[in-house]
């Protein structure tokens, strides 16, 4: 039988397969479209396969709330491009709904992944794993439930929250949990009380920090506390602001790489993200939160109706604010749609 184009569209678009891969079904089948899904389902399965012993450390979590309980899934993918497709996250999504009615768990050592995949997700698997190309594994689950329980997705699936709490189950109290699911993504604490420390683990709370500044402000007021090791960081010193700027510090700076940089800001823009007035000190700036892997804006409400004239900071590089109560709630709002941690302190 004569294989048409319009047949291999159709069995594309039935199954989402690749285009040679549904030409050689529908020839293997003489043209049979339901015989030509079964093999490309075998096809799926056998590609799954040989994909096992690849590595899928890439990926994605999604979360599925239903009242009073929720769901947390991780599914992998081998590249950070898939992990981007709307086709997987919608695939992962419904891995994660289909977790939340199962009533499982999770399990203590994934056993209930395991159950969850022979209850018909291994099939899943294949057909997703057929139409991408790519080896997609159902790495964890976690279930938590409670009178109000709150979830949180930061970087489009990088790290995904459940909070579940006993009391109050009103818009106020899932707004609070909201909050405290988001400090967990931002601090990724490892204990809910300070009682759950072993004393081993609270011992190494009490090391020493690291201070690397080239503010001779921030250095007064810090030299005095004897757990801190402080760094200054040398320069030409800005009398107006006490700051070390200029081609030298930048130098030092590189010697360095920071978890953390907190930095102040003298204006905002959502074009342009934080801005100063300074040109040189801007510039010092820039090369310091290249050199870190968190940046943390300390700003007063004011500074987000204000606007400097030499931008040091894209909103996309920012990952936490702290400000305070007036911040306007429209622009926290849109802060945080960019991805942006709020605290207010």
């Amino acid at each position: 039988m004569a294989i048409t184009a319009g047949m291999v569209k159709e069995l594309r678009e039935t199954t989402g397969a690749g285009m040679m891969d549904c030409k050689k079904a529908l020839t293997e089948t003489n043209g049979d479209m339901e015989a030509a899904v079964e093999l490309l389902k075998k096809s799926g399965a056998a590609k799954m396969a040989k994909k096992a012993a690849r590595i899928a450390a890439e990926g994605i979590c999604r979360v599925a709330v239903d009242g009073n309980k929720a769901v947390v899934v991780e599914v992998n993918s081998e590249t950070d491009f898939v992990a981007k497709n709307e086709v997987f996250q919608a695939f992962v999504q419904d891995v994660a709904d289909k977790a939340l009615a199962s009533g499982a768990c999770g399990g203590v050592n994934g056993e209930d992944v395991q159950t969850l995949l022979d209850g018909g997700l291994t099939e899943e698997f294949a057909d997703k794993t057929l139409k991408i190309g790519e080896k997609l594994s159902f790495r964890r689950f976690e279930t938590v439930e409670g009178d109000c329980v709150a979830s949180y997705i930061h970087g489009g699936g990088r790290i995904g929250v459940l909070v579940a709490a006993s009391g109050a189950s009103d818009a106020a109290a899932k707004e609070a949990l909201t909050n405290v699911a988001m400090q967990i993504a931002a601090m990724n604490p490892q204990y809910i009380a300070k009682e759950d420390i072993s004393a081993e683990e609270l011992a190494k709370t009490k090391q020493n920090v690291t201070i690397i500044t080239n503010s001779m402000y921030l250095a007064n007021y810090v030299c005095s506390y004897t757990n801190i090791q402080l760094i200054l960081l040398g320069g030409t010193l800005q009398p107006h602001s006490q700051s070390m700027v200029g081609p030298l510090t930048k130098d030092a700076i590189r010697s360095f790489h920071v978890d953390k940089i907190f930095t102040g800001t003298d204006g905002y823009s959502r074009e342009f993200g934080f801005t100063g007035e300074d040109l040189i000190r801007a510039d010092t700036l820039s090369a310091m939160i290249a050199s870190a892997n968190h940046t943390y804006v300390l700003a007063d409400s004011a500074k987000f109706r204000q606007t400097g004239s030499v931008y040091f900071l894209k909103l996309e590089d920012v990952y936490q604010v702290i400000t305070d109560s007036n911040i306007d709630l429209d622009e926290k709002d849109y802060l945080e749609r960019q991805g942006i941690h709020i605290t207010i302190a």
